[in-house]
């Protein structure tokens, strides 16, 4: 087989795989996705209600999910009550920010200090030109770090409500806790 055709083969095949392997995704139930969610990975449950609940994940089965707040409270959360689950992934805004500060701080004291080493500054003079542009570089590189959101998967999303609710029939959604009762929110 010539070169040319041998590579337009192995393409045909690769993207008659690629759709294969979509297809068959798309028929499974999106709850199943919750499953694949590693046990005590974080996780962001949004629900009908308009709350969020943001712990690590604890277990799933068919009927709802069970998120762990803190190293005692356990909430066990309806699939009827979710309307997404949702992975962040990376760091926060904040952590970013944090290293941005920390790394641009460094960069920005060694600048300042080989600004000064040449004109051979005093003490003072070095100190301050090392703590400014500190400051100056690390507070740049904090503020373009917590531009980029944290990175956040939907893993699940339930579908959309066909009737829309009456007026005034907005009832506070009960979340079930385990071992502590019931949690109106």
């Amino acid at each position: 087989m010539k070169p040319r055709a041998r590579v337009l083969t192995n393409l045909i095949c690769l993207v008659a795989v690629m759709f294969s392997q979509q297809i068959c995704l798309a028929q499974a139930d999106p709850w199943e996705r919750v499953r694949l969610i590693e046990q005590n990975a974080n996780v962001h449950v949004k629900l009908h209600s308009g709350k969020t609940v943001k712990g690590k994940m604890e277990s799933w089965n068919t009927d709802g999910l069970s998120v762990r707040q803190g190293k005692s409270r356990v909430l066990a959360v309806a699939k009827s009550d979710v309307r997404q689950v949702v992975l962040p992934i990376g760091m926060s805004r904040g952590r970013r920010a944090a290293w941005g500060l920390a790394i641009g701080g460094g960069v920005g004291g060694g600048f300042g200090g080989a600004i000064c080493a040449p004109m051979e500054c005093n003490a003072k003079e070095t100190a301050a030109a090392i703590g400014a542009f500190a400051v100056l570089v690390g507070g740049i590189a904090a503020g373009i770090a917590a531009l980029f959101p944290q990175h956040k998967e939907i893993i699940y999303s339930a579908r959309a409500a066909t009737e829309p609710l009456e007026a005034g029939s907005a009832l506070p959604v009960p979340v079930q806790v385990a071992e502590t009762g019931t949690l109106w929110e």
